[in-house]
């Protein structure tokens, strides 16, 4: 709960984190292999 209330968590999933996720949705299987190898 913490961790999600930062705002710098917050910021980088805006900025860096949304980048990543959209780069792996253009594999067949990038998001759920990013999934699995980051849970």
């Amino acid at each position: 709960m913490l961790t999600a209330l930062n705002p710098y968590f917050i910021i980088w999933w805006l900025t860096v984190g949304t980048k990543l996720v959209m780069d792996s949705m253009q594999l067949p299987l990038g998001l759920p292999l990013m999934y699995a190898l980051h849970v």
